[in-house]
């Protein structure tokens, strides 16, 4: 924690020595005890790749490496904070850890990425939303200190001093019309109709012989979800399954505690929209 504190002071020397004035630099760098949330907020390992859009003097990438193991990609369209950012990953001796890349953080892909850092503004954060979720796989982190992403409801967001930081976690496409099935014996449980917007769901649900069963309550974490039904029978059920492409493997477990395992299966063409009509996403 020292050597990271001592560090950040080296980097304003070494702009103001380079003749780089504020209005140049034209960004605000994170402080030292936000950047600890975004990390925690996100629990990064050193199983992670995080990608820091926009990162400046790339203070968020760094820590990602030295406090917590992982390694890290930072972005920016700026030659001179780039440069920056080499020379204090190589006097750091994390170079082989983290890569920086000069260029538009919208151009360039954050497939790989496991965790997204972002401190922007309000508008690109709006902007960023289709790449986000169009690029980064289920179960990825987006964590962004002080702006929102609008009406993509944060899936945690915690107070640090007067500021926020807030996380989403990307997640899969599930909507379309479902079939369920019993895994053992192969007979249809249910079918379920599901309307998506990001990580929110309305579901509608029907047994095998057409009656309605009652939703009670549902969440999608990445590629996992879960949803509570009262049947027919007026037991609740709880369900919850992994969704891996068209489709969905888990367990129902029924208030009397009996189990079962069950697979779902997509109507192909039944792939809707979970984001602006015209994303495609």
């Amino acid at each position: 924690m020292v050597r990271v504190r001592i560090c950040t002071v080296m980097i304003i020397i070494s702009v103001t020595m380079l003749g780089i004035t504020d209005a140049d630099v034209m960004y605000v760098p994170a402080p030292v005890d936000v950047i600890e949330q975004m990390l925690e907020i996100a629990d990064v390992g050193e199983d992670d790749l995080v990608y820091d859009l926009g990162c400046g003097d790339a203070r968020i990438a760094i820590a990602a490496v030295t406090q917590r193991g992982a390694r890290a990609v930072g972005i920016d369209n700026d030659r001179n904070r780039i440069r920056l950012a080499i020379n204090e990953a190589e006097y750091l001796g994390i170079k082989e850890k983290i890569q920086f890349v000069q260029g538009d953080l919208f151009g360039y892909p954050v497939t790989e990425a496991t965790v997204v850092m972002i401190y922007l503004d309000r508008e690109l954060n709006q902007r960023l939303r289709y790449k986000l979720l169009k690029e980064l796989r289920p179960g990825s982190k987006v964590v962004s200190h002080e702006y929102c992403m609008e009406d993509w409801r944060a899936d945690m967001i915690k107070q640090v001093r007067n500021s926020k930081v807030y996380m989403w976690i990307i997640p899969a496409n599930i909507s379309g019309l479902w079939r369920l099935y019993d895994e053992e014996q192969g007979e249809k449980m249910l079918h379920m109709q599901v309307v998506q917007r990001f990580q929110d769901l309305e579901i509608e649900a029907t047994s095998a012989k057409g009656e309605a069963i009652q939703l009670k309550g549902s969440s999608l974490q990445g590629a996992s979800m879960r949803i509570m039904l009262q049947g027919t029978d007026k037991q609740y059920y709880l369900y919850r399954a992994k969704f891996d492409g068209e489709k969905m493997v888990g367990e129902v477990v029924a208030e009397d505690g009996t189990m079962r395992r069950w697979y779902g299966e997509r109507d192909e063409g039944t792939r809707g929209r979970i984001f602006y009509p015209a994303s495609g996403i």
